[in-house]
């Protein structure tokens, strides 16, 4: 399936919608879904604040889709909101990791520490309470053995700034020493062998 990548888009503060109900709006971990096994899929969806963004957007060829609540006793009308499935891939088609200049760059950012994730730790964000995020997309577009064609958007890099309810984080966020800091990777205080 040839694909070329068209497009650039840099979106700061974006909004990442969690999974309610029966709806699946993000998958970092690559979890068996409705449509594809386990490890075929990463991904999640951001929300597209107005519809002139939307429209914005779509002109531009990004994949948006318009996504409408199921009605609450709360809310028994909802509004019409619009979201964008962003994929996030390691490996290709094969199965053969992606050299490190097309792997995507995932950093969460947690209490002033910030840990990049790869393949294996990326599904940790699928739980988390993701506050906001700034984003690098890449667009291909794509076309199918069968003449079918389309558009993906694809992360490049993600910033994932998280929330932690935990009582100890405010005390020891100003540490420098910690498992993720950049402090973890020097070996020469190592207490023991």
């Amino acid at each position: 399936m040839p694909y070329t990548e068209n497009k650039k888009l840099i979106l700061e503060g974006c909004q990442i919608m969690t999974n309610r109900g029966r709806g699946q709006f993000r998958n970092f971990a690559a979890n068996a879904t409705n449509f594809a096994p386990a490890g075929m899929r990463r991904f999640f969806n951001i929300v597209i604040p107005n519809a002139e963004e939307a429209e914005r957007l779509m002109a531009d060829e990004w994949p948006v889709n318009s996504w409408t609540p199921n009605p609450t006793e709360e809310e028994p009308n909802p509004e019409t909101s619009y979201r964008m499935e962003v994929q996030i891939k390691y490996r290709d088609r094969m199965g053969n990791l992606f050299e490190d200049k097309r792997k995507p760059r995932v950093v969460m950012r947690c209490n002033g520490v910030q840990t990049l994730l790869d393949e294996e730790t990326v599904g940790m964000l699928d739980g988390s309470d993701i506050i906001d995020a700034d984003l690098e997309l890449a667009q291909r577009h794509w076309e199918n053995s069968r003449g079918e064609t389309g558009v993906t958007a694809y992360l490049h890099t993600g910033y994932f700034n998280i929330e932690l309810d935990d009582p100890f984080a405010e005390k020891y966020a100003d540490d420098e020493r910690t498992i993720y800091g950049p402090a973890a990777d020097d070996e020469s205080d190592i207490p023991f062998d």
